[in-house]
């Protein structure tokens, strides 16, 4: 039976959304399994070299500026400014207008 008066009709209403949201904060209580990947390896070491050429290098202290950076072994060994034509690696890796930023 529908009722006609607005009052009732309103009160309704907001009863039902009140038990909606109080719902919802119950069920966001209930416990939450986190399931971790079983199987981690780390990736295998890094070996020979790469060579990361046109760069744009965010170096730290505010200076910005086009160059490369040359890893060997998983490890950095140099960053230079300027052009990639001396450089000499197992992997050469054109990253030209890439920013690289330091963690």
């Amino acid at each position: 039976m529908k009722s006609n008066n607005p009052r009732k009709s309103l009160f309704a209403t907001c009863i039902l959304s009140i038990a909606n949201f109080l719902l919802l904060i119950a069920l966001c209580q209930l416990p939450v399994r986190v399931i971790a990947q079983e199987n981690m390896h780390p990736s295998p070491q890094q070996k020979g070299s790469i060579a990361l050429v046109g760069a744009i290098i965010h170096n730290g202290n505010g200076k910005v500026f086009k160059g490369n950076i040359k890893i060997e072994d998983g490890k950095i060994i140099s960053i230079t400014e300027g052009t990639s034509q001396n450089i000499t690696a197992d992997k050469i890796i054109d990253v030209t207008g890439k920013e690289i930023y330091r963690e």
